[in-house]
């Protein structure tokens, strides 16, 4: 039971909780008892009195109170009373002193920047600028009034900036939540300082810290130890997970990596596209066959940074080419050129976990021959310009290509076509350097998926059956001679014209007809298609019309935003690889109100990785919605 204290202050009553001082429970009032409260206790005591009358702390005293239950109903609502006078009262107050703020401004003559700058700072704080500018003003110590505010109001924000921990030391911290990068974020002191830590980390774990850089608003963070571990943390496979920069999430179930991944979506799709989408409309993220050993391509790199740039300039000498070979390490180093500028060194990878069976077994030998062509292309090269040049270049002699194929077998060149056959699909040739999907066991999964999402019936009723479909970023064809079965008529858009004449011969070999391809930048392809196909403009706009879109990282260019809106399709099934730049492209597919975002379903192409393939669905509104 809690005991209370009862304590006459000027014809006020009020009791007083001995263990929460603080709290104080009002009895007997008089009309203006809130005023008097007030004049017991100073204006500070506004808001305390009002806080305590609205905590369950009021609740709690009244009912330890021996108390008829009539008497108890009449001490409450006195209470009540009490907190709307209270807080109208200090309404009251705020707005007669920032009318006196108001006056005290335009006496002193500042400007509309000081003035925006000091209604920034707390009331009180104001207050004490204005006193201190006006006397020393009449001082005459003070030529600018408005430059004198604005350097205290500045000096105030600065005192009470949060100050980060000092760079170098160490701390324990407690991993709020893990962000779509693969850092760990976690707040530190009472002003809860934010500091991101590196790869490694799982929500909920405490773990030592070293501060490794400060920011203006967060700190950089290398992990130590794991002092509390996760239940989802398990034993990475890869003796260089936290080195190399090829996986972040290796330290993580696989069943936590998917939820990670879905949270990733959902997060990224609402913060960036400002929709307001429903609680449950990110589907559970669509889970690969295989956590290892799924990539058919990697493209190691042999270090050579010139010494311009942080690097060792001998690594750019012909007989220098003994480096290391493999992928970037997952943190900058510490070496800084004359500009300060951090990079990132080469781990050296003679195995790859994620890499296929068949692209380890050609590991090695790719390895040697690498050094090999490096030498041979530096040794050519005399300008240390020229050799700095090359080895910037993504596809330069000091950069290995390994791509699997079903087959092919291994593929080293970059130029090459190869052949893949996906189960149920179909069989498409691609050129080994250019994009195509790395995940070969989640291909038919991914790709009948997305198929079926198109091919859905439309809003209107079952027999409203999706005819048309225009694949745009095409590529060499994959989704388009895919939904070939189910359309009456397809049409699939892609720059490169190199990709489209080996989507056209992908066509033949899987006998899609129906299928038509043209060569073309995305804004144009509308005209183009009409133009090339002999298509009505109502046929490829119709209300039975479906568009694919799988942009680049990059997302939609403008234009191509610009000739969707314009095409008006019912349906539009997006599919990104960056689910940040997806955002910005649904807030301009939707921001005129014709289209509506229905289905959104993660696919982990990209399993032990922060990566995640994210398939968005927009119907065309109806006229009734």
């Amino acid at each position: 039971m809690t005991s209370l204290t009862p304590t006459l202050s000027r014809g006020c009553d009020w009791f007083q909780v001995p263990s929460q001082p603080s709290v104080l429970v009002v009895g007997r009032l008089p009309r203006r008892a809130a005023l008097r409260v007030l004049e017991c206790h100073g204006p500070r005591a506004a808001p305390q009195v009002a806080s305590s009358l609205r905590s369950a702390a009021l609740g709690t005293a009244l009912a330890s109170l021996p108390l008829r239950r009539s008497l108890r109903r009449k001490l409450r609502g006195a209470c009540r009373s009490a907190q709307q006078e209270v807080s109208e009262a200090a309404a009251t107050a705020t707005t007669t002193t920032e009318l006196v703020l108001e006056e005290e401004m335009q006496k002193l003559g500042l400007d509309a920047d000081a003035q925006a700058v000091l209604l920034s700072a707390p009331l009180p704080a104001a207050l004490e600028i204005l006193a201190a500018c006006r006397e020393a003003a009449e001082a005459a110590e003070v030529r600018n009034p408005s430059a004198f505010v604005v350097a205290r109001v500045r000096k105030l924000q600065a005192d009470q900036r949060p100050q980060p921990p000092a760079e170098g030391s160490r701390l324990q911290l407690r991993v709020s939540k893990v962000l779509s990068h693969g850092q760990g974020l976690g707040f530190w002191g009472e002003s809860e300082w934010v500091i991101m830590v590196g790869m490694g980390v799982l929500a909920g774990e405490l773990v030592e810290v070293c501060i490794s850089r400060n920011f203006k608003r967060y700190s950089e963070a290398q992990l130590i130890s794991v002092l509390e571990s996760s239940p989802d943390r398990v034993q990475p496979k890869c003796p260089l997970f936290g080195q190399c920069s090829g996986c972040q999430y290796q330290h993580a179930s696989y069943e936590a990596q998917l939820a990670l991944k879905r949270e990733h979506v959902s997060g990224t799709l609402r913060e960036l596209s400002g929709l307001e989408l429903p609680s449950d409309i990110v589907e559970l993220t669509v889970r690969s066959p295989q956590e290892y050993h799924y990539r058919n391509k990697i493209t190691p790199k042999l270090e050579a940074v010139s010494a311009k740039h942080g690097g060792d300039g001998d690594l750019l000498q012909p007989d220098g080419c003994n480096g290391p070979i493999g992928f970037c390490e997952q943190e900058w180093g510490h070496e800084q050129d004359a500009s300060g500028r951090r990079w990132r060194g080469t781990v050296d990878i003679a195995q790859c976990p994620l890499a296929s069976a068949a692209i380890n077994a050609q590991l090695p030998a790719a390895r040697e021959a690498l050094r090999v062509r490096a030498a041979e292309a530096l040794g050519k090269l005399r300008s240390p310009a020229a050799r700095r040049s090359l080895a910037r270049r993504r596809r330069s002699p000091l950069v290995a290509l390994l791509r699997a194929t079903t087959l092919d077998g291994v593929v080293q060149s970059w130029e090459e076509v190869a052949t893949e056959t996906i189960a149920e699909v179909g069989t498409f040739k691609f050129r080994a350097g250019n994009f195509f999907q790395v995940n070969s066991p989640m291909l038919p999964i991914f790709v009948t998926r997305i198929v079926g999402l198109a091919a859905e019936p439309l809003q209107g009723g079952d027999s409203l059956v999706p005819e048309v479909l225009v694949d745009l970023y095409c590529g060499v064809g994959v989704f388009a001679i895919a939904a070939s079965r189910h359309f009456q008529r397809v049409f699939g858009i892609e720059l490169d014209g190199g990709a489209i004449e080996l989507a056209r011969g992908n066509a033949v070999a899987n006998g899609a007809g129906n299928v038509s391809f043209q060569a073309c930048d995305a804004g144009d392809g509308l005209s183009a298609l009409l133009a090339a196909s002999g298509a009505s403009e109502e046929a490829l706009r119709g209300e039975r019309s479906v568009v694919i879109v799988d942009p680049p990282r990059e997302g939609l260019l403008p234009v191509a935003s610009e000739a969707l809106l314009d095409w008006g399709p019912q349906r539009i099934v997006y599919v990104s690889c960056d689910p940040a730049t997806q955002a910005r492209d649904l807030k301009e597919l939707t921001a005129k109100g014709n289209y509506v975002v229905k289905r959104i379903v993660p696919f982990d192409m990209f399993p032990q990785t922060r990566h995640v393939e994210s398939v968005v669905v927009l119907e065309r509104r109806m006229r009734a919605e």
